[in-house]
């Protein structure tokens, strides 16, 4: 019998540090190296040990926005674990903060899609003494420290501003709330009230028709469809998301209502710039990820150093057209 218990024992310790050792390299495959082998023995060494938890890190917009957390990370001499879902997953991006509250780093940003489930664990990483901010989407009533990421108030005017500029005065106007906005109601009330500030000069543009993209892949497809059905006199188009831009764009391309259509997009990636190059959209909202990714580590290397830091960590909202389209690679 105590032959069996070691063996069972040996068993067990062994498949704890299989485990251990796949835990380690998963750490070491996302980690943002901050020095190049050669630099190692004249580095001077890390201070601190963050962990940035993406919505899905397959996205171009959570890559730049690890891009901008590699290079803030070299100045404050961080590591820095880029994790979380590869496309949107709640349960895993959950797992990905347990995981680095169990690792008992010294800061967390993370994305919160869901206020209910992620704010027990934000607390509770508060509570042993690791600094939180959130990014893009926040929950203010956790004790995080800080939210970082754009205004969608400000946003929402942007796009309405955007709106104003291409309809000359008359518009009538359906709104389709993808990314974020989709998923969290506080950003999409914000986003709509600065897009009525933004239209409020111009009596000839009404909103027709807002939609939510959020249940699925292709939703924003099937949501234009029924608009060009249920609203026929819709003639704009705004989307909050890169993706549902790229939806849109390509059922108008079918319908032939591409040129009947004024189309506000999200985002400035090649593809969106694109767009408007091609004329195929009038312009686009965007924000700078890399500005968000940098501020991220940023703030939470201040709080390690306990500095005082504001609750709200707004970055800057820009939008695109064809008239400074010249300051982009390749603008014409």
């Amino acid at each position: 019998m105590k032959t069996l218990t070691k063996v069972t024992a040996g068993v067990l310790i062994a498949a704890l540090l299989a485990g251990l050792v796949s835990y380690s390299g998963s750490l070491t495959q996302n980690r943002i190296h901050l020095v190049d082998k050669k630099e190692d023995n004249g580095a001077p060494p890390l201070r601190f040990h963050f962990a940035l938890i993406a919505e899905d890190m397959g996205s171009s917009f959570w890559q730049s926005v690890k891009a901008g957390a590699q290079k803030s990370a070299k100045t404050y001499q961080a590591a820095v674990e880029f994790d979380g879902p590869i496309v949107q997953d709640e349960d895993e991006e959950l797992k990905c903060l347990n995981i680095a509250i169990a690792a008992n780093v010294d800061g967390i940003a993370v994305y919160v899609p869901d206020k209910t489930k992620f704010r027990p664990l934000i607390n509770k990483a508060v509570g042993k003494g690791i600094s939180v901010v959130t990014i893009e989407s926040d929950d203010a009533g956790s004790s995080r420290k800080s939210y970082i990421g754009p205004d969608s108030y400000d946003i929402g005017i942007a796009q309405g501003d955007l709106v104003r500029e291409a309809a000359n005065g008359q518009s009538n106007v359906a709104l389709i709330l993808g990314g974020n906005f989709a998923l969290n109601s506080d950003l999409s009330e914000s986003l709509l009230k600065g897009f009525q500030a933004g239209i409020r000069m111009d009596s000839g543009i009404q909103v027709q028709s807002v939609q939510n993209s959020s249940n699925g892949y292709f939703k924003a497809e099937e949501i234009i469809r029924n608009i060009l059905y249920k609203y026929p006199s819709v003639n704009t188009v705004v989307c909050t998301s890169e993706n549902d831009t790229s939806e849109i764009v390509q059922v108008l391309i079918d319908l032939n209502r591409i040129k009947s259509m004024t189309v506000i997009g999200y985002s400035n990636s090649a593809k969106i710039r694109d767009y408007i190059r091609n004329s195929v959209i009038f312009g686009s909202a965007y924000e700078n990820p890399e500005e968000t990714g940098s501020q991220c580590i940023r703030c939470l290397t201040d709080l390690r150093g306990k500095t005082n830091i504001p609750s709200v960590i707004k970055t800057s909202v820009y939008s695109i057209t064809k008239n400074n389209l010249v300051n982009y690679p390749g603008g014409s």
